[in-house]
């Protein structure tokens, strides 16, 4: 039985390498050709395997993201009256916005995924991904990283929200290379709520066609001063804007633990200190649920408004809390997480349900 098992394992490990040459050979033959479709067979398939690098996240990031770019730049309630973006130059930009957050998320996915702890358990887990997959090696990756963090930083500056990015490079360093997501279930938690805020600024930012500030004082406050467009105008938040950005870090810092609860199995062996194994799964759950239902009745009282308003984000929280509390599985706590993310996009949108119902 013993023996099989080996015999197994070298064989698939046979069939991993003959796949690694098979696709250098491939490789070698497009480089050195002229031919226009298998150049085109080369471009297409590194392009896939960007996109599965980030293929997770588009539902629990991208999309969110976007929603919160697009939402509050045509929320005029975050903004003073006379620094208000208009709505027709934010529709003409709307594909910038997940192109943004796209392009920043790149090399943090990359950067997360390269390291051998990763890689095995991405094999188990997401055998598809690039990686394990065998469409590339962890060193051609963070020699990709490498390349990926000023080429995007540019780019981020041509867009906006060049300062958003360049935070993201930190804070992707950081949790990814110094152990930042690893060590302590606060610097965890804070690491992870300051990249969902630097997503959310450089996605307003992109929607906006501005530039923060590049200064220190803006880094430190995560570009919450008012940014400067290139062509001279401005958008300027107003104090109940800023609050707001502050209310979204605390919220995000307070919850983002959720993601942590279906992958206990794979950090405990991975030896990181995230929130449910420091303290436990079921304070992990009961102070989630607690916090997701202050949260739900507290952003949309922030914004003043009616009953109705309260729906949505009550609805979407207490059910999620709902499922945290009752059902304690992996798959189910994954899809519990997908949940959490709506229930994102709804707090997110209360800012322009409050700006129409001041139309």
């Amino acid at each position: 039985m013993q023996d099989g098992h080996i015999a197994q394992v070298a064989g698939s490990n046979d069939d991993k390498r003959n796949v690694v040459q098979a696709s250098s050979t491939k490789f070698h033959r497009i480089l050195t050709t002229r031919s226009p479709a298998l150049l085109l067979s080369l471009v297409m398939y590194q392009a896939h395997t960007l996109y599965l690098f980030t293929r997770s996240d588009f539902k629990t990031m991208i999309y969110p993201m976007t929603f919160f770019g697009l939402s509050a730049a045509l929320s005029p309630v975050i903004f003073t009256p006379s620094h208000s973006p208009h709505a027709s130059e934010v529709f003409s930009r709307a594909i910038l916005v997940p192109t943004w957050i796209w392009l920043n998320l790149l090399p943090f996915c990359i950067a997360n995924q390269r390291h051998a702890d990763a890689v095995k358990e991405d094999a188990l887990n997401k055998p598809w991904r690039p990686i394990p997959a065998g469409r590339m090696t962890s060193k051609e990756a963070g020699v990709l990283v490498q390349c990926l963090y000023p080429l995007v930083w540019l780019l981020s500056i041509f867009l906006g929200g060049g300062t958003e990015a360049f935070q993201l490079i930190v804070q992707g360093i950081a949790y990814n290379d110094f152990g930042g997501g690893d060590a302590n279930p606060f610097i965890r938690n804070a690491i992870n709520a300051g990249g969902y805020l630097s997503f959310q600024l450089g996605a307003l930012s992109a929607a906006t066609a501005t530039q923060s500030k590049f200064n220190l004082p803006t880094l430190l406050r995560f570009g919450i001063p008012e940014p400067a467009s290139p062509s001279g105008s401005s958008v300027e938040f107003s104090a109940r804007g800023k609050i707001w950005f502050l209310l979204l870090a605390v919220l995000f810092f307070t919850t983002v633990h959720i993601q942590d609860l279906p992958d206990q199995d794979g950090d405990a062996k991975r030896q990181r200190r995230t929130f449910p194994l420091v303290f436990g799964d079921a304070p992990a759950r009961w102070t989630l649920a607690a916090v997701m239902t202050v949260w739900s009745l507290a952003t949309p009282w922030f914004w003043s408004l009616g009953w109705k308003s309260y729906l949505a984000p009550l609805g979407l929280g207490l059910f999620v809390v709902l499922r945290t509390l009752m059902f304690r599985d992996e798959k189910q706590d994954r899809l519990t997480f997908k949940i959490w993310n709506g229930w994102v996009i709804a707090v997110y949108l209360l800012p322009l349900v409050k700006s129409l119902s001041e139309a």
